[in-house]
């Protein structure tokens, strides 16, 4: 998170919704986030972490929702995966590519962005493609479990 540009009163709020997140008392975690946002509209990491929760708790249309208005005020890499990883989970893979891949196409090195994108091409079968980002994934981490398994797979 950038803190240099986030009003002290937001990072506050934000870091008691993470609190609140971790205890898994979502709703309430939910309301900080937006208590957030109000006070620093262009909060993205704000604006993510209430996506990757609609999204645990499966309320994937608000996730969606909230992701969408994160790539409002930036098409972040995080947040484009996470958008990616809704469709993923819809086995949606074609669609969740374009996302990973664009995600990917602001930060080449995201070991996510990579490991998502390795899975959906396997998913398709397009085995080559899923063994080049699988690799790139294990540049960053040698002993990524399902990379690695993944990998002897292929």
């Amino acid at each position: 998170m950038n803190n240099n540009s986030v009003p002290a009163e937001a990072v506050t709020v934000y870091n008691h919704a993470l609190e609140l997140s971790d205890k898994g008392r979502y709703q309430s975690a939910i309301d900080e986030y937006k208590k957030a946002i109000n006070i620093y509209p262009q909060f993205i990491e704000a604006y993510n972490n209430m996506g990757e929760i609609y999204s645990i708790t499966g309320n994937s249309r608000m996730a969606m929702n909230t992701y969408m208005e994160a790539l409002k005020i930036s098409k972040n890499h995080k947040i484009l995966l996470n958008i990616g990883v809704e469709y993923y989970n819809n086995k949606e893979y074609e669609t969740a590519l374009t996302y990973f891949n664009e995600s990917l196409s602001i930060n080449k090195n995201f070991p996510e962005g990579n490991f998502y994108t390795a899975l959906s091409h396997y998913n398709l079968e397009d085995y080559n493609k899923a063994e080049k980002h699988f690799l790139k994934v294990i540049s960053f981490d040698k002993k990524h479990l399902k990379a690695n398994y993944l990998l002897s797979t292929i």
